[in-house]
């Protein structure tokens, strides 16, 4: 098999939409149905994670024929192309037809569109095939079986099939002689199959395929002794919302808006970015900058290093020093793996962590950072796990209100029904039945990410509904915030006590008497009853004291604007006299 490319798949979709699939209950969805969710899905996540692959479907079971190889009833649907919302479109408006076609034909029209169409040798191929396997058993008899699998290991394909039934021999299910074809197939081609009741609600969340972790080489410092180590991304906060962009429409089509930056003086002139001089404003000075003096003014870190400043006890590095998007494992390259667990078994002996300075690449700022020891954790190998450290000035200090007076005043009934209510919350571990093995409800790195799925459900919605109101949350995707039913069975009784020692008591708000009515005299008459007799003497010598000081300002007004007048009546004297002398000299 070729080596794949990392950037590129080709997804093919062969769907059956022939109704074969009778269901009695009507309340009940149709596999067609369901196929269609699941081919929507993919496109979806295709569009959101992968927008670079290529997708093709191809329809068994159509009313028409449309195939380079003129089988009766099958239809290539598209060339391939990128994802796209009218592809997604054009597989809502698929209608179910009465036609029947079988699964075999349809892999052979399917897998010579692939030789036609997939041009990169090196691109990924999976065919994923949704069909019930319910044809005549006659017909599925008369082909030949390796033919098909050697015509799909040369074409180095992946092959799915989603079905209603599982076809897992060990299951002790009965299969029809299609099913039982089909089963032998993928088992000597490697593919796989899945029940489309399984594989709905794994689709309803998309996930992007993992990615192998890139590996960062450098020689750890310690004091004069060298390690080679590799560092590998652990965990990391990976997922940006999508940019906006503005766009312009005209009467054919969109345009994205075009901005461009002009620099303006004080009068609005607009001015050369060549005659212009960079710097910064302190206060009311500015302090001019060449592209020299900023070079100048960078902090050089050197090159790229690890450099260890000392260790301490691991309880000393409290969880609110630990910053940084994620966390990093250490593991020594091959040959200094000796010295390198060495020091990692003495520090886990010791019970401390090594706080470490770390730089990138050359010249880039330096981070602190603390490594911690980690052995004999079940599936993982010994390593340090580096965790990125804040500097004093990022540290905020929050400081806790203090409960203990709080705890005393509580009864010991209320203080058991609390310890009663977190012992029926904790999360039990429950068994898996298919992995036979023991797993805790969220456990870390298994609960799925909601908000993300949720926007990209809105902007699936609004892209093939731009007209209708933005969706709620699915159903789907608020039971992740419900807690298991074990939890809610266990806790009925201690939330009963809870509600029954700690009663709830309605607080009545204060009347603010300083409220401004808008009622008439009626509405002011009640407030104001309960004034002392004092307090409206007050108020009224205040009044006329006012009164009294308004009536002198107001008379000294008057007073300053006739002096105005009489000033302004001179000035205007003069100036006739001074032009009837300039007259009579000229």
């Amino acid at each position: 098999m070729p080596p794949k490319s990392k950037n590129k798949e080709y997804l093919i979709i062969l769907v059956n939409i022939g109704c074969t699939d009778e269901t009695e209950n009507e309340n009940e969805t149709s596999f067609f149905e369901k196929s269609k969710q699941v081919i929507q899905l993919l496109i979806k996540k295709k569009i959101f994670l992968r927008p670079k692959d290529e997708v093709g479907i191809v329809l068994m079971g159509a009313s028409e024929t449309k195939n380079k190889l003129l089988f009766d009833n099958i239809v290539e649907m598209n060339s391939l192309q990128v994802p796209n919302w009218n592809l997604v479109e054009n597989v809502i408006n698929l209608k179910c037809t009465k036609e029947k076609t079988n699964w075999v034909d349809g892999i052979t029209v399917a897998l010579d569109y692939i030789k036609r169409e997939c041009v990169e040798a090196n691109a990924a191929r999976k065919l994923v095939l949704l069909t019930d396997f319910k044809e005549d058993p006659t017909i599925i008899r008369q082909y030949d079986v390796d033919n098909v699998v050697s015509d799909i290991n040369e074409a180095y394909i992946d092959l799915l099939a989603i079905t209603n039934n599982s076809l897992n021999a060990d299951l002790e299910i009965e299969l029809n002689p299609s099913e039982e074809v089909f089963a032998n197939v993928c088992k000597m081609v490697e593919g796989k199959i899945l029940t489309i009741d399984d594989t709905l609600p794994k689709l309803m969340i998309y996930k992007d395929h993992p990615k192998k972790a890139a590996a960062w080489e450098v020689d750890m410092d310690l004091f004069d002794i060298k390690i080679p180590v590799i560092f590998y991304l652990k965990t990391t906060e990976d997922f940006k919302l999508p940019k906006w962009q503005k766009f312009t429409e005209s009467q054919t089509a969109k345009f994205p808006v075009q901005k461009e930056r002009t620099l303006v003086d004080k009068n609005k002139d607009e001015i050369d970015e060549e005659n212009t001089i960079t710097g910064t404003m302190y206060g009311r000075k500015f302090i001019p900058l060449s592209d020299e003096d900023k070079a100048m003014s960078k902090y050089q870190s050197g090159p790229k290093s690890l450099m260890v400043y000392g260790f301490t006890k691991e309880r000393r590095v409290r969880l609110d020093y630990l910053a940084g998007k994620g966390s990093h494992i250490v593991v020594p390259k091959l040959q200094w793996a000796s010295p390198f667990y060495s020091l990692v078994k003495a520090m886990m002996d010791r019970e401390t962590v090594a706080i470490v300075r770390r730089v990138y690449r050359n010249n880039l700022a330096p981070k602190m950072g603390v490594l911690i020891p980690k052995i004999d954790v079940p599936g993982q190998l010994w390593c340090l796990v580096y965790i990125e450290l804040i500097f004093a000035e990022d540290r905020r200090i929050l400081q806790p209100k203090p409960i203990t007076s709080t705890l005393n005043e509580l009864s010991d009934a209320q203080k058991e029904a609390v310890d009663d209510l977190i012992d029926s919350m904790m999360l039990a571990t429950v068994e898996n039945n298919s992995m036979d093995e023991r797993q805790e409800p969220f456990e870390a790195g298994t609960v799925n990410h909601v908000s993300r799925q949720y926007i990209w459900d809105v902007l699936a919605h609004r892209a093939l509904y731009p007209d209708d109101p933005l969706p709620p949350m699915s159903d789907f995707l608020q039971k992740f915030f419900e807690p298991p039913q074990s939890v809610q069975l266990r806790s009925k009784r201690p939330l009963k006590d809870i509600k029954t020692l700690f009663p709830i008591k309605a607080v009545e708000k204060k009347k603010n008497f300083k409220k401004r009515y808008e009622g008439g005299p009626d509405d002011l008459r009640e407030p104001f009853e309960s004034v002392d007799r004092s307090t409206q003497d007050l108020n009224a010598t205040t009044t006329e004291k006012s009164v009294d000081r308004i009536a002198e300002d107001s008379e000294m007004e008057e007073a300053q604007l006739s002096l105005i007048a009489e000033a302004v009546e001179a000035a205007s004297q003069s100036m006739d006299v001074d032009l009837e002398e300039l007259a009579k000299s000229m």
